[in-house]
This record gives C-alpha cells, sequence and structure tokens, in this order.
C-alpha cells in the first residue's frame, strides 16, 4: 500500500515587484516533539495536534502576502520522512522575510483562525534565498511552548540551520503514558498519566461563568480514581453525626428536595444508592478518613474524556437515555423541570458493577477495572474552588501540569462541581461541563467519589490527615472536624455554642501561612482565619466574623477513636 504523506508546497510571495527567481528559494523543515495522526498505525498516544498552519510576511508586512498562507493535514510519518516542508521563492539575497507557523488540532480553530491558547506558535526569520538551489532551515515546534508565541513579526527568531537529522515527534515525555507503580486497592483504578486537552471550545455551558471555550493543554501523573461514587453505605461508617449530610425525608412523591436524598442512618433499601446532599467539607473529610482526597478539576476531567479529550466517556455522539443515569426529573418539586428520560422514581440510581443496566456507556474500562457514571447519576464535588476560565487560576496561558485552584474567585465561597446528573440536560454531561456549587450547601443533585495520588510527593507542612480544635474570643466554638490533605487545601466543619454549624475552605501556603474563609450553614454570615502552621500536626491563628466578632483558634490531632 502506497503510504500517503504530506505534500511539499510552494509559497508564492506575490507581494513583491521584484522577479520571482526560478530555481533559488528557501527550503523551510517542520518538526516537533508532539504526538501526532499517524495514517500507518495506531499511536501510541492520542494525537495533541493535527493541523499546521504556515503563514509569510514581506519585509515590514504586517500579513501575510497574497498566496502565502497554507494550512496543512499533519501525518507522523511525513515528518520523519522529512517531506514536512515547504518551499518559499523568495527574491534572491533579499531579507525580511518572516515566516509565522501554528500548531493546533482543528477543533481549537475558530473561523479558520488558531486559538491561542491552544497553539504553539513561532516567528522566525528567513534567510535570504540563494540565486539558485535551496537554503534549508528547520523550524521546531515544542509542545511545552503551547498557549506562548515564541518571536514576533518585529522581532523574529533565528530558525535551526539546515534540515532535522531525524524526527522528534512522538518524544515528548508529558504526553508519554505513565502506570501506577503500585497495585491499585479494591474499589479504585490506575488513572494512567499523560497529557489531555481541558476544556472543549464550541460546547454550550449552561451560563458564560462556566465555560470552558478556552482549551489548555494539561500533562497529569497517574492517579488512583474510585471506581463508583460513594454509597450511602460507604459514608453510614463515617461520622455522620457532624452537620453535612442530610438525610433522606423517608418519602418518595418529591414534595420536598429531601425525598431526593439518598442518606439513612440505619441500612435499608438506599444503601446502594449514592449519597446526594453532602456539602463539600463532610464528603472530603470521608475521603480524607480512608487515606484520599477529592479528585481535582483536571483528573476528573481527564477520566471522563477517557484519557482522550472526548466530549462524553463514549465519543463525540450526545447521550441517549439508555447512555448513562440523566434527564429523569420531572416530578414532584421537580415537575417544571425537562425530563426526557423520566424514570418511575427521580433521583440517583444505584452504584456498583450489578447497576450499569440503564447507563451503558457511561463507563471508562482500563485492564484494572472500569469507572462508571462520570457522565451521570449525580454531579461530584472536585478539590477545586471555583474560579471562571478568565479568572486567577484559569487566566495565564500555557502548559499546566496537574492544576489545582485554591483561589477565591468571584462568587465567593464555591466549590466547583463535575459531570452531569440524574437531573441533568444531556450537555451537561460532556467531559468538560463544570459548575459550581456554595461549598457548604448540599443538592440534591451532587455526591462525590475520591481519587488517591499514586507517585510520592512531598507535602505540605501540616501531616495529611483529620484534626480537630477550638475557637475562643468573641464566641467559643468547637471545629469538629478539619480536613487537611497533601495538597494543602483545608476544610472544616465546627458548631458555635449555640449549635449553630458553620464551615471553612481555605489552604495553607508553602511559607505555612493558613488562610480559611467560611459561612454558616444557614447563610447568614461569613467569617475569616487567618493563621500559621505551629509544626506538623498543629496550626493556629486569629478570627473575625461578618458581624464583626473575633478571637482566635487553634487545631490539633483529632483522637482516634
Amino acid at each position: 500500500m502506497k503510504r500517503p504523506i504530506l505534500t511539499t508546497l510552494l509559497l508564492v510571495v506575490a507581494c513583491s515587484s521584484e522577479p520571482l527567481p526560478a530555481v533559488g528559494h528557501v527550503l523551510v523543515h517542520f518538526d516537533t516533539d508532539a504526538p501526532l495522526p499517524s495514517s500507518l498505525e495506531a499511536p501510541p498516544v492520542e494525537p495533541l495536534f493535527d493541523r499546521l498552519l504556515v503563514e509569510v510576511f514581506a519585509p515590514g508586512a504586517n500579513s501575510p502576502c497574497a498566496g502565502c498562507r497554507r494550512e496543512l493535514a499533519l501525518d507522523a510519518q511525513s515528518f520523519r520522512d522529512h517531506t514536512a516542508s515547504i518551499q518559499v521563492p523568495t527574491p534572491a539575497g533579499r531579507e525580511g522575510y518572516r515566516a509565522r507557523t501554528r500548531l493546533f488540532l482543528a477543533r481549537h480553530a475558530l473561523g479558520g483562525e488558531p486559538l491561542a491558547d491552544g497553539a504553539v506558535e513561532t516567528v522566525v526569520a528567513l534567510p535570504p534565498a540563494p540565486v539558485d538551489g535551496p537554503t534549508e532551515v528547520t523550524i521546531f515546534l515544542s509542545a511545552e511552548g503551547v498557549g506562548t508565541k515564541r518571536g514576533s513579526l518585529e522581532a523574529p527568531l533565528p530558525p535551526d540551520p539546515g534540515p532535522p537529522s531525524g524526527s522528534r515527534v512522538g518524544t515528548w515525555s508529558g504526553a508519554v503514558r505513565k502506570a501506577c507503580p503500585d497495585r491499585a486497592r479494591a474499589g479504585e483504578v490506575c488513572v494512567p498519566g499523560g497529557a489531555f486537552w481541558m476544556g472543549r471550545p464550541g460546547e454550550r455551558p449552561r451560563s458564560a461563568e462556566v465555560s470552558t471555550s478556552r482549551p489548555r493543554l494539561v500533562v497529569m501523573e497517574p492517579y488512583y480514581l474510585d471506581e463508583d461514587e460513594v454509597s450511602v453505605a460507604d459514608v453510614r461508617s463515617f461520622e455522620v453525626s457532624e452537620p453535612g449530610i442530610s438525610a433522606w425525608s423517608g418519602a418518595s412523591a418529591g414534595a420536598t428536595k429531601e425525598d431526593f436524598c439518598t442518606f439513612t442512618a440505619e441500612s435499608g433499601p438506599n444503601d446502594a444508592l449514592p449519597v446526594a446532599c453532602v456539602t463539600w467539607p463532610a464528603a472530603r473529610h470521608y475521603c480524607l478518613s480512608i487515606g484520599k482526597d477529592l479528585p481535582t478539576e483536571a483528573r476528573y476531567e481527564y477520566a471522563a474524556g477517557a484519557f482522550a479529550g472526548r466530549r462524553f466517556a463514549w465519543g463525540d455522539d450526545p447521550p441517549l437515555c439508555g447512555d448513562a443515569v440523566w434527564g429523569r426529573g420531572g416530578g414532584g418539586v421537580l415537575a417544571p423541570i425537562a425530563a426526557p428520560c423520566r424514570a418511575e422514581r427521580s433521583g440517583p440510581a444505584c452504584v456498583g458493577p450489578g447497576c450499569e443496566a440503564g447507563r451503558a456507556r457511561d463507563v471508562v474500562r482500563l485492564d484494572g477495572g472500569t469507572i462508571r457514571d462520570l457522565a451521570g447519576n449525580l454531579s461530584e464535588w472536585s478539590l477545586d474552588r471555583f474560579n471562571s476560565q478568565d479568572e486567577a487560576c484559569w487566566a495565564a496561558p500555557g502548559l499546566r501540569r496537574d492544576p489545582l485552584c485554591t483561589l477565591a474567585g468571584a462568587g465567593g465561597l464555591r466549590a466547583s462541581t463535575r459531570g452531569g446528573s440524574w437531573l441533568a440536560v444531556g450537555s451537561a454531561l460532556a467531559a468538560s461541563a463544570r459548575d459550581s456549587l456554595t461549598f457548604a450547601v448540599p443538592d440534591v443533585t451532587v455526591g462525590f467519589r475520591c481519587a488517591r495520588d499514586a507517585t510520592p510527593n512531598r507535602c505540605g507542612l501540616l501531616r495529611p490527615g483529620l484534626y480537630t480544635g477550638t475557637t475562643s474570643g468573641g464566641e467559643n466554638a468547637v471545629l469538629l472536624t478539619v480536613g487537611v490533605g497533601c495538597s494543602g487545601v483545608v476544610s472544616a466543619i465546627g458548631a458555635r455554642e449555640s449549635g449553630e454549624p458553620f464551615s471553612l475552605i481555605g489552604h495553607i501556603d508553602s511559607e505555612g501561612r493558613v488562610s480559611l474563609d467560611g459561612m454558616d450553614f444557614t447563610g447568614g454570615g461569613t467569617q475569616s482565619f487567618v493563621g500559621d502552621v505551629v509544626d506538623d500536626t498543629h496550626m493556629a491563628g486569629t478570627w473575625t466574623s461578618s458581624s464583626r466578632r473575633s478571637g482566635r483558634w487553634r487545631v490539633s490531632p483529632k483522637p482516634v477513636r
């Protein structure tokens, strides 16, 4: 079979009044370390780029000359065969020509222009063409340079002289699939490390605030992820006496939202259901109690897109009712909500390998197991504080490695949620779909699953785990549970002397400074805690509230029950 290759193209520089040479030209080769599509064999990892846009600018010009723009479909073998090149017949001896090259993915272009966040862009100065024969140069486009511009029309970079000695396609270490070093525990699977595109241009979000229209190339280390959402039976052994998990009303008519909660203090028919109506701190504390944590937004999306940036776990085609648990509202207080997949009983469906009926394609299969319900059933808490794509955590261009947002966004005390739910519309099931919720508010559509680091990493100054504490001064209170992860993220659930519960969310920085924001469960007031890590098991500081009260706080290890 004849191998298809990238055809060598001729860029005719028609913007000069000087006669063009018959033979002399600049032969520009291209190379990259990124994984590209292959027409000969299935690539070992998903291609990250598949298009190359080349534009040539005449001396002093700020736009490409006529006929000096070409978009090329890429094939890995053409780079290895040295046929990924263009011929630029500039006037002999004439300096000042420049070439702008942009490496991108076809779906990351809008109106024919690659989105800046998703492109590797380089501007180089072309050498003068000889009177006859070629002058050869190479432009190398590294995946590490995504989202940033190297060189400019005013200050172009020099190209590498001569043709490439050998292609580096697919050698970028960030895209290499990395296995977990140890065997996964029961109920979890290893998600291999690698690179993927986070965000999906063109996806219609519920609101502009949750848009993911700016693509970001993300490198992930391997990690372990629960196969299923945490169930009612799972959390019952945890400290359910603490506030943060709302109980099922005992009714199924849907007359109140509590009818759609699932937790019961005693074992019963809800045991196999995913636990809904749980606040972010309570969910996180459960994960920390078993040596895990909530997954980050990036970890969730990486798995939900089957590690390949798919629109849904199964591919790009929209969901049908049998593909996942979604669109099943429409009853009781939820009657006004569209329910294209109405079920006999609204609410989340059971979890586990025996509960796959009705969600035929909401699965991601790996050698070590299967991850279920990433698209539907319950939306899930992530570890990140919520920032829109234009706020501090996500606005900066460039490559990201295992990102985690710990900064408060304009929405204040909100945490990110991921995945669709039993009540969601079809577009909300997309791997890139995101939302947010006030971190201390339980919701009938939100549950969680846990994740665990696979590679040893240096934790912060405070040992990860569960703690307890007290506040004093303007009002005494008990910090029932304080959770600290290896990431430095801190969560807390407390209760005042009056019995009124409150929650805190924050982090510990690299210098050991602690910063927490909080609110009453009733939303009646806010508070701020600041302080320092005292040693590897204690931290302390001061607090103030919106009611102008203030005092001190201290945290120490939680006694083992």
